[in-house]
């Protein structure tokens, strides 16, 4: 085998922890959305090797590093395809998905093959497009050398679970799909199935096995002697009671999200054979502990004592708790080490004594390291986003203000490099898309670039967020030209007096919801901003539910019909920003994807007629080749400098102040 000293790594080390020495002029726009090239980063079972796959010139290559020499063993080309789910499956030999195939590999890079492909040649259909299947990895079972439980989709949408012989190829199903009409299934951590879940046009509906009966059962939950569902449907999401975040060790015991008697969501502990809450594993008076849509919260467990070891969930910043020792030493040491940084766990060894860590603050894209307890070693394996890495960026400042009506909103600042005290400086307002959604304290593209310009920018968490509780949540119910614009106003009213800001250069950006934000808060409150660049936003609401309903988009519509308060039609024209035109007289910027299938183009560009015809300025620029996100970071990069020279055209240059370096 060759090794080779890792000198890339060692300079990205000095880079990561030298700050004083990084870089502090304008840093290119596309940085801040550049893909990372790396990914799938794993450790061997024994704690000794880590892998990662990485892109280079459109092909991807598995590296196996050895952690304790610091050397590079081998790097192997694997596929000019996407690799996913890349994993250990033994001290010698790892597993991958690509596009519906998996595939087994020796660490010095022999023994490539294919364990299981994406054309079912058993199925006697003429139609060659009715043989494709998508296989993926569901479970390793580690406690069986030569099997592992995989998911195979079909051209119907329905889904079995099969265990795969690793030497044979023998497939043998453990749950049949078709039989049973489930399109998903759940499997708890010692690899046996739990749930099935059927799609239907309303959205998932959640089963369980009754081996009584043998046939599969709605999935029901009984506390306080009501009975309780987590079926996901567009009509109930937004005030599910109860999601699913994971299977206990004990075939009984299940994790569950839950806003029953609490305002703020908690994780219980259930027991699905006696019916009953076991324990309410935590809970917090401010944040929810997870969030209707199922994320935001992460279990750790241990497998030697098959309990929880551990949870991280959002709070203002990340917060983590934990039940297992060893972990709450790793984390400890880290704390200590680089008390700057936040420490997620993403692998441990077998004997939880080395952990894979991913390394990162609100202004460092951070780095994937190895923790060593023994000796509180931490060596850096991977540098997230290098390039960004060697730029230095502005801190972000959690933000709480009281509204109009005394309720208490949180947000998030960012300020400028030069930002001083006696020195007023323009503001960028970014609220978040969703609008169900929220802002989070991390390293935010669009916030370290408008500060890197000489910005403050802000952030707001409004009523109707998701995070802060099931009241804050329904207050934006029917509020999305309402309450939740009155919050972004007053969040930004409370940062024009709370920092240094030149209030006559005030201006907002936003994408989605956000960009329809900005629309709305221009009608509403005209004076508060210079001008508006507004991305992929929505601006005719009854137009937008006409589309979902004749497209038949179920859950959507159910959704949107929800979330808009059950509203008719006269309410949704009242609410859409394209029936204001002659009201809206700031500058705009109007940003959409050509592939947007979220929101049509045609919002835009009538949105652009509007306006044009009552004679406001306004441009529209729509970017070829992308859709609703705007994720390609060139795209990304050169919509964010228009934005800048758009806000830079609109600047009060009578004001005290204009901005800094312009």
């Amino acid at each position: 085998m060759v090794k080779y000293l890792l000198a890339l790594l060692i300079l990205s080390t000095n880079i990561l922890f030298a700050q004083k020495d990084s870089v502090s002029n304008k840093i290119p726009a596309d940085l801040f959305f550049e893909k990372n090239l790396k990914s799938q980063f794993c450790m061997s079972q024994d704690g000794q090797l880590y892998a990662e796959i990485f892109e280079d010139n459109n092909s991807f290559k598995l590296r196996i590093i050895d952690i304790d020499d610091y050397v590079v063993l081998e790097t192997i080309p694997l596929s000019d395809k996407k690799i996913y789910n890349l994993n250990w499956l033994n001290t010698n030999t790892l597993i991958f998905e690509t596009y519906g195939r998996i595939y087994v590999i020796d660490k010095d890079g022999s023994n490539m093959r294919m364990l299981a492909g994406n054309i079912d040649y058993e199925n006697s259909s003429s139609n060659f497009s009715k043989k494709i299947r998508f296989t993926e990895i569901l479970h390793l079972l580690p406690e069986k050398e030569d099997e592992i439980l995989i998911e195979a989709h079909d051209f119907y949408g329905y889904s079995n679970v099969e265990t795969l012989n690793l030497f044979t190829g023998e497939r043998t199903v453990v749950a049949n799909g078709r039989d049973n009409d489930m399109n998903t299934w759940f499997i708890g951590p010692k690899g046996r199935v739990r749930l099935g879940a059927k799609l239907t046009e309303e959205g998932f509906e959640y089963f369980q096995k009754d081996y009584h009966y043998d046939e599969m059962q709605p999935v029901k939950f009984q506390i306080n002697s009501k009975h309780y569902s987590m079926d996901t449907k567009g009509k109930s999401i937004m005030n599910r009671e109860l999601s699913l975040e994971e299977f206990g060790y004990d075939e009984n015991v299940v994790y569950l999200n839950s806003t029953i008697d609490s305002d703020k969501r908690i994780l219980i502990k259930y027991d699905l054979q006696k019916r009953v809450v076991i324990d309410t594993i935590m809970k917090d008076a401010t944040y929810d502990v997870g969030n209707f849509y199922g994320n935001d919260l992460k279990l750790f467990f241990n497998n030697d004592t098959q309990s929880l070891a551990g949870l991280r969930f959002e709070a203002m910043t990340p917060s983590y708790k934990w039940f297992d020792a060893n972990y709450e030493k790793a984390h400890n040491i880290l704390l200590n080490k680089y008390s700057a940084y936040f420490h997620d766990f993403i692998g441990v060894d077998d004997s939880r004594e080395t952990f894979l860590v991913h390394q990162w603050s609100e202004r460092r894209p951070g780095n994937i390291g190895v923790l060593k307890t023994k000796d509180s070693s931490y060596t850096v394996m991977a540098v997230v986003n290098e390039e960004l890495s060697k730029y230095n960026l502005t801190s972000v400042r959690p933000f709480v203000f009281k509204t109009r009506d005394s309720a208490q909103v949180s947000g998030y600042i960012n300020l400028p490099d030069d930002y001083a005290k006696g020195k007023p400086v323009p503001l960028v307002v970014i609220p978040h898309g969703g609008p169900w959604a929220r802002d989070y304290f991390n390293l935010d593209g669009f916030s370290q670039y408008f500060a890197n310009r000489g910005y403050v920018t802000l952030r707001v968490n409004f009523r109707g967020s998701i995070g802060f509780g099931k009241k804050f949540l329904e207050a934006g119910v029917g509020g999305l030209d309402s309450v939740m614009i009155d919050d972004i106003i007053d969040g930004t009213k409370a940062a024009i007096s709370s920092y240094q800001i030149d209030a006559s250069n005030v201006f907002i950006f936003g994408h989605s919801y956000g960009g329809y934000a900005a629309y709305m808060s221009l009608i509403r409150y005209p004076g508060i901003f210079n001008s508006a660049v507004i991305l992929s936003a929505p601006t005719d609401l009854k137009l937008a539910m006409k589309e979902m309903k004749q497209e038949d988009i179920r859950f959507g519509y159910d959704f949107w019909n929800t979330a808009l308060g059950d509203k008719n039609n006269k309410y949704l024209k009242e609410i859409s920003p394209i029936n204001y035109a002659s009201k809206l007289n700031a500058p705009m910027l109007i940003i959409h994807g050509r592939f947007d299938e979220t929101v049509s183009l045609s919002q835009a560009e009538n949105m652009e007629e509007a306006l044009k015809a009552n004679n406001k300025d306004v441009e529209l620029r729509i970017i070829e080749n992308v859709g609703h996100s705007l994720e390609d970071s060139k795209s990304m990069g050169y919509i964010l400098e228009m934005s800048d020279q758009f806000f830079e055209k609109h600047t009060d240059s009578n004001s005290a102040e204009t901005i800094s370096g312009k």
